[in-house]
């Protein structure tokens, strides 16, 4: 599942991506926050979360590797 929000006449964007395995019982979080500075420009800050009961699942196996990045972007 995805969940978008713009804010600020869409300079703004706030942004989580989450799944969830019932079968695996493991999950990944992927929020993100961006600004976009100008018509070119953009700023991004995010990060990767991973989790699960067992070490074994696909997910699971990265629950002690999450992540944070920043992301700049110019277009042209």
């Amino acid at each position: 599942m995805r969940l978008t929000q713009f804010l600020g006449h869409q300079t703004w964007k706030l942004s989580v991506f989450a799944f969830y395995s019932l079968v695996d019982n493991d999950y990944l979080l992927q929020p993100q926050l961006s600004y976009k500075v100008s018509d070119d420009f953009s700023v991004a800050l995010g990060g990767n979360v991973f989790g699960g009961v067992k070490r074994t699942t696909f997910f699971g196996q990265f629950d002690q590797d999450d992540n944070a990045y920043l992301n700049l972007r110019y277009e042209f």
